[in-house]
């Protein structure tokens, strides 16, 4: 089992907390919202950290960066791409755009519909905001029908920029963390300690 890389942190690698400072309540260094947290009875892990904050709450670019992709991701949610220097990091359960969105049947209510696109390749700054945390919506398995969850937040994913391809994959080795199946690209890194360190702007 290879060690865990180290990244030193630098003052030059400290991110802006990607929501509105208030909501760091530090709740994803441990549970369901943290990374490496049991998915699917342990066939997977949790390749990012959830941080918790109410439908509709700004998103904010953690760094400048180039537009990569903006898609649907999870729960009639969208996520998007950014590369921040050579790092990635995915913002996922943000909401979808109003026009032009991915869905064909059970389209989510307008009021939850309030995402934007880039251009392609577009420069974006530190501290922009680029999205709104998105209402996660599930199908009941009894109406049939799609029910709002408890729960909304930020899902938040880092990777360390030397692979090409998608994030998600189907993926046994990893270059700086243990070897677990967390279905994605295999230089996903650990965001904990670059959130702890984050800064409110």
């Amino acid at each position: 089992m290879e060690t865990p890389r180290i990244e030193i942190i630098t003052k030059k690698s400290v991110y802006r907390f990607p929501l509105d400072f208030k909501y760091q309540d530090k709740g994803y260094h441990s549970g369901v919202r943290s990374f490496g947290s049991s998915r699917n009875n342990g066939t997977r892990f949790h390749a990012g950290c959830d941080l918790y904050a109410p439908v509709g709450s700004k998103v904010y670019a953690m760094d400048d960066g180039i537009f990569i992709d903006y898609y649907h991701f999870y729960g009639q949610t969208y996520a998007m791409e950014i590369r921040h220097g050579k790092r990635i990091i995915r913002y996922g359960e943000i909401q979808p755009p109003k026009d032009k969105h991915g869905y064909e049947f059970d389209i989510p209510p307008e009021s939850v519909r309030k995402g934007f696109r880039f251009k392609e390749e577009a420069e974006i700054k530190r501290g922009q905001l680029i999205g709104y945390v998105g209402q996660l919506r599930f199908i009941n398995k009894v109406t049939g029908v799609h029910e709002n969850y408890k729960l909304s937040m930020v899902h938040l994913e880092m990777y360390n920029g030397d692979c090409g391809g998608i994030l998600t994959q189907n993926n046994w080795v990893y270059s700086h963390i243990k070897v677990l199946n967390y279905s994605r690209r295999s230089d996903l890194l650990n965001p904990t300690e670059f959130l702890d360190n984050c800064i409110s702007e």
